[in-house]
């Protein structure tokens, strides 16, 4: 479980999280996506303990894996596995990459190997230690069908919590049951897969449009009935500006008349009604 209160965090003078509260329980399949830049891999960072809050607190129950996105590959395959690789068995490691499609023994410089296989190394380092939360940044770069398959199959029958960020919407369609999107410092959860997602997103669309439509259409019917009350009150002062012209100011009453009056009382209860929109 991670459960993240009143979280802010900036970079580089970028506000990337901005009071964030977030629960993420035990067992859910996440998707984090949001354009570059706004902070999929900083929350992976920030969940996994690799970065520290400005403000707020990341709490986490249980074990993490985490691969990250750009890995740094040097020494050997074995020697990659770190701490694994001394607590185990050279075969258990053989095992694991006999399952990750990495035909190659630990002595292998890591570096030497294909992007493809770099990404499945990385796959398979933090699923050895079976950890009860995976954290996975762009886990299908590089990697051909039968490599993503692979990975689909194991997220499905994984028991423990798995928090992707992804672009890949076949990927996350085939393993997500719910979305965080990130926007402008602020993460906005979804039911579902992508394409629940993307629904979701397009019905606020045309709800938040319709809406605007029906604010634009009372706006300007509300600015044309004012525009005759200021017309309307504006001839009346006209013509009694005539009378006084004509007839002279003897004993004329300078006072507003009731059309002056209820023109202007009609102007700013519409101005009032614009205030209010």
């Amino acid at each position: 479980m991670i459960n993240i209160e009143n979280l802010s965090y900036s970079l580089n003078e970028k506000t990337v999280f901005n009071n964030v509260g977030l629960m993420i329980g035990d067992g859910e399949k996440i998707a984090v996506i949001g354009d570059n830049g706004e902070g999929k891999t900083t929350l992976l960072e920030l969940s996994s303990g690799g970065r520290k809050a400005d403000r707020g607190s990341v709490s986490v129950l249980g074990t993490i894996g985490y691969a990250r996105q750009n890995e740094i590959f040097s020494g050997t395959v074995g020697g990659y596995f770190g701490a694994s690789f001394n607590a185990r068995a050279a075969w258990e490691i053989d095992i694991a990459l006999e399952n990750a499609g990495i035909k190659t023994d630990i002595t292998f410089d890591a570096n030497l190997l294909s992007g493809g296989q770099k990404t499945r190394l990385a796959f398979a380092r933090v699923k050895i230690d079976k950890p009860d939360i995976l954290l996975l940044d762009e886990p299908t770069n590089n990697l051909d069908d039968e490599s993503m398959q692979r990975q689909i199959s194991y997220l499905a029958a994984f028991n423990g919590t798995v928090i992707i960020a992804s672009h890949d919407r076949y990927f996350i369609n085939a393993f997500a049951s719910k979305i965080l999107y990130i926007e402008n410092g602020a993460i906005t959860e979804y039911r579902g897969d992508y394409t629940a997602y993307k629904q979701a997103r397009e019905a606020a669309f045309e709800l938040a449009q319709k809406q605007y439509d029906q604010y634009d259409k009372q706006r300007k019917k509300l600015l044309h009935e004012k525009k005759i009350a200021n017309d309307n009150m504006h001839a009346v002062s006209n013509e009694r500006y005539n009378k006084i012209k004509h007839e002279g100011k003897g004993g004329f009453d300078f006072r507003k008349n009731s059309s002056q009056r209820q023109f202007g009382a009609k102007a700013k209860m519409i101005n009032s009604a614009l205030e209010q929109l």
